[in-house]
Parts: structure tokens; C-alpha cells; sequence
């Protein structure tokens, strides 16, 4: 650190150290917002309510969750969780049960998160080793 400071000033150096964050890197945010995913269906499963998607609004507004950058399609990443949000929305009164069950059925929610989980695998995967090779 001495010699990055020397190279480029005391002043410079300490203004660069104030601004530093420290990033969570990808394939963890991916392993986040699967395990986001599994609660969430597993929450669907027993028509319970599914809390607000925290990862998944964060990592849906990263610049780097794009199919291109990623090499693999986030299609079936993005239909389960815009169907998680559709979830949310449903009524949820005394009663109600059974049309939840009825919807997520109709929606293949279970289809759909499968799907999504397998990307985020293979994502996590080629993310990693994508890593090691640099």
C-alpha cells in the first residue's frame, strides 16, 4: 500500500481509500437470489405469502444481469420471478386457499422455478470458472 500511496500521492491515495466499497462479487449475488427463489416457492407450495424479493430487485437492476454478458439466457430466471410478484399481488382473505393452490398450479410455478434454478446453477458454475481462469 506504501508504494501505491508514494506513486500516487498521500492525497490522492487517501481520497481513492474513502470512496472504496467492496462489491459482492456475481456468483455469490446468483447463489443469493436462487436461495430467494427456493424460500419463495417453497412458500407457494403451502399458499403461504412470499415476502418482499430483495435479491431479486437488486440483481434484476445490476448492469451485468443481461443474457449477453452472462453467455446464457435469464429468460426463465426473470418469468419465475415476475410470477413471484404476481403471486404477491393475489387477494388474501379466509377462503382463499384453495384458488391460491389453483393458480399456482395453473402458473407451473414449480416448472418455472426449476427452470430458473437451473440457470442460476449453470451460472454459478461458468461464473466461478470464468474466475479461476483470470
Amino acid at each position: 500500500m506504501k508504494r501505491i500511496e508514494t506513486a500516487i500521492g498521500a492525497e490522492r491515495f487517501e481520497q481513492l481509500a474513502r470512496r472504496y466499497t467492496a462489491a459482492e462479487d456475481i456468483p455469490h449475488r446468483l447463489a443469493r437470489l436462487r436461495r430467494e427463489g427456493e424460500g419463495a416457492l417453497t412458500l407457494c407450495r403451502e399458499c403461504e405469502p412470499v415476502p418482499c424479493l430483495n435479491e431479486w430487485a437488486f440483481v434484476s437492476a445490476e448492469w451485468w444481469f443481461d443474457s449477453e454478458y452472462l453467455g446464457k439466457d435469464i429468460q426463465p430466471v426473470a418469468s419465475y420471478f415476475e410470477c413471484l410478484r404476481a403471486y404477491q399481488a393475489l387477494p388474501r382473505y379466509r377462503g382463499q386457499g384453495h384458488k391460491l393452490e389453483a393458480w399456482v398450479e395453473s402458473q407451473e410455478v414449480e416448472d418455472k422455478a426449476m427452470a430458473a434454478f437451473s440457470v442460476l446453477a449453470k451460472l454459478c458454475t461458468a461464473q466461478i470458472s470464468n474466475e479461476g481462469a483470470s
